[in-house]
């Protein structure tokens, strides 16, 4: 039997589903869950689509507040 690379089974789908049924039984479940789909991470509520930014652009920026100037 072939070394199993775990995290690359994780991250890489073409190659977990390459593995025998024996060795993707030997895949322990992802720490980070599943991961979602496109269509599935539309259907979260509150979720973020870039193509969904119609604001002027500050919902697709993040912007810290300047500091104060300090007072002598």
């Amino acid at each position: 039997m072939k070394k199993i690379d775990i995290v690359r089974a994780w991250k890489d789908s073409s190659y977990f589903e390459s593995l025998s049924a024996d060795e993707k039984a030997m895949v322990p479940a992802n720490p980070a869950g599943a991961l979602l789909s496109d269509d599935q991470l539309s259907q979260v509520r509150g979720a973020f689509s870039s193509a969904s930014c119609t604001g002027g652009g500050t919902c697709c920026t993040t912007q810290k507040p300047k500091p104060k100037p300090k007072s002598l």
